[in-house]
């Protein structure tokens, strides 16, 4: 649906899918229904750095696509997934934390690039960054509950030998 927001006619750079204010109050709230107040914190901090590597790779790629591995839109937002594996295991505060963070990143990206960048938070681009983000968090939390489990029944199978 094609409900856009623009602050003004002289943030001709700036567009809001009303939708995302959905995806942003229920990540913040997610984030809030946390246990303790260091987790609400820690959350938000890794929102932070999520988004200071979005915003930044995805400045780095408009200038020079230089070290890309996949498509240069994937490369920042799959690297962001990987690390937020490494932040969050549970995978509603995963989501969370990259929807936060890939907003901020926007917005930083947008800073960073003053003039020449238009930031359409909520568009079709936007959204494939997000789901390849949460996919790759995904990944990474599969693989590494797999590899926890092997290393365990690994380490149960060596304990079991040498006793006998």
């Amino acid at each position: 649906m094609p409900l856009w927001w623009r602050p003004s006619s002289a943030y001709s750079a700036f567009e809001l899918h009303i939708g995302i204010c959905i995806v942003l109050l229920a990540s913040i709230a997610s984030i809030w229904k946390s246990k303790s107040t260091n987790n609400r914190v820690y959350l938000m901090v890794c929102s932070a750095l999520i988004a200071i590597l979005w915003g930044g790779i995805h400045s780095l790629y408009a200038h020079d696509p230089l070290f890309f591995h996949l498509d240069a839109s994937w490369g920042g937002p799959v690297l962001c997934g990987i690390l937020c594996c490494s932040f969050a295991s549970d995978l509603h505060q995963q989501f969370s934390v990259i929807a936060l963070g890939a907003i901020m990143g926007e917005f930083l990206s947008a800073w960073l690039d003053a003039g020449s960048f238009t930031m359409r938070i909520g568009g079709l681009f936007w959204w494939d960054s997000v789901w390849a983000a949460v996919a790759a968090a995904l990944l990474m939390t599969l693989l590494q509950r797999f590899g926890k489990r092997m290393f365990l029944k690994i380490g149960r199978a060596s304990l079991k030998y040498r006793k006998n």
